[in-house]
């Protein structure tokens, strides 16, 4: 089964894991530009980088990082990728869920409110084969590896923070 999951935002990282355990990291620019009136923009090019993996692969099941609170626009932004990634996965029949940043770090690093800079760290250490330029495919990554141990597939214990 081929797994996506996503660090939604203006700049979302993505993880995918093929059926042969294979993993691939990248991150879309989602950015809305600088026309006036591109609100909806980023979720936009969400849909068609989600309908892109769809055509080509058959997911089988996406996961990603819901935040609860930021500031004003910031939120509405995030809700909307949130959104459109739950409508994309209901029109298309993909299982669809999501986990709190504050969850999956704790679960998988050991501490809730690990700082990006850490996880970041922790990524390229754990998974020296993937490239992560910056902390969105990084983040991705862990969000894929704690639906991974939540579903009993194999994840090597070495990240966790001592």
């Amino acid at each position: 089964m081929i797994v996506l999951s996503l660090d939604l935002a203006s700049h979302t990282g993505y993880a995918i894991r093929y059926d042969t355990g294979d993993v691939k990291v990248g991150n879309w620019n989602l950015t809305r530009g600088k026309v006036k009136g591109m609100t909806y923009k980023p979720m936009f090019r969400l849909w068609s980088r989600l309908e892109s993996i769809e055509f080509n692969h058959d997911i089988g099941h996406v996961v990603y990082e819901h935040t609860f609170s930021r500031h004003g626009m910031t939120t509405h932004r995030l809700h909307s990728l949130m959104a459109c990634c739950e409508i994309f996965c209901e029109q298309h029949n993909i299982p669809c869920s999501s986990v709190a940043p504050t969850v999956w770090k704790k679960e998988m690093l050991g501490k809730g409110n690990a700082a990006k800079t850490v996880y970041h760290q922790r990524a390229i250490e754990e998974w020296p084969e993937l490239s992560f330029p910056t902390d969105d495919p990084a983040a991705a990554r862990w969000i894929l590896a704690y639906y991974e141990k939540m579903n009993g597939i194999d994840f090597p214990q070495s990240a966790i923070i001592e």
